[in-house]
């Protein structure tokens, strides 16, 4: 018999390959088994995450995670050679390359503020921008992947289901008690996943607003 957990994450999981994998994996064990009302929504939650129509949720590579990963630079001032290369990077961060990106966050990174001061500064004239561009990419990725987590509305089936197994839970409840908790559970469960989604937009967007502002400020300043 399904759980009343395993009912209420049947609804309020979004269309990933995880939640069509856990109904197929749910519809297997319960079969031949289950109460009309639990194989009724087990058919209803498989219809609305079918395996194989999985919304899978992009990803962005951003070139300063691949820079904090790599071989660091050993600390010391620019060389000739670095100088030379900063000056043929281009003006408009979003026409550098995704390698020349790497190497300038991996050049920021190995620079030393305390060190080289003035070195460090013209580094992060250029890596700024750059990781600035790149971040706010990745922000408007993770704000599309947030709204494309909308749940569509719970089957019909699934309150009788739901009840069903409240009730096979807790004998001690009356039929209006088991129904109340059963609501109150599905209630709980899909407030703080559209809660979840909410804070996951308004964080994006706050991130957006906040790159917008810094490039606003660093205006047309030159190098």
């Amino acid at each position: 018999m399904l759980s009343s957990a395993e009912i209420v994450k049947a609804v309020t999981s979004t269309r990933s390959g995880g939640s069509a994998g856990s109904l197929a994996f749910l519809a297997h064990r319960e079969k031949g088994k289950g109460s009309v009302n639990q194989s009724a929504f087990l058919k209803d939650a498989q219809q609305q995450h079918p395996v194989g129509a999985a919304t899978t949720a992009e990803s962005y590579n951003h070139p300063g995670r691949l820079a904090y990963r790599s071989r660091p630079r050993a600390d010391g001032p620019l060389s000739a050679v670095e100088m030379q290369w900063l000056q043929r990077l281009p003006d408009d961060p979003s026409k550098t390359s995704f390698d020349d990106a790497t190497a300038l966050g991996q050049l920021a990174a190995g620079v030393s503020k305390m060190q080289h001061p003035t070195d460090h500064r013209l580094v992060q004239s250029y890596w700024q921008p750059v990781q600035d561009h790149h971040d706010a990419a990745e922000a408007e990725v993770a704000l599309s992947n947030a709204r494309s987590t909308s749940l569509p509305t719970p089957p019909s089936s699934t309150m009788p289901a739901l009840v069903e197994a409240v009730t096979a839970e807790h004998p001690e409840l009356s039929p209006g008690e088991s129904a109340g908790r059963a609501k109150a559970m599905l209630d709980e469960a899909t407030t703080k996943r559209a809660d979840a989604q909410a804070q996951a937009i308004a964080n994006a967007k706050d991130k957006l607003a906040a790159l917008d502002d810094a490039t606003r400020a660093r205006g047309a300043v030159t190098r």
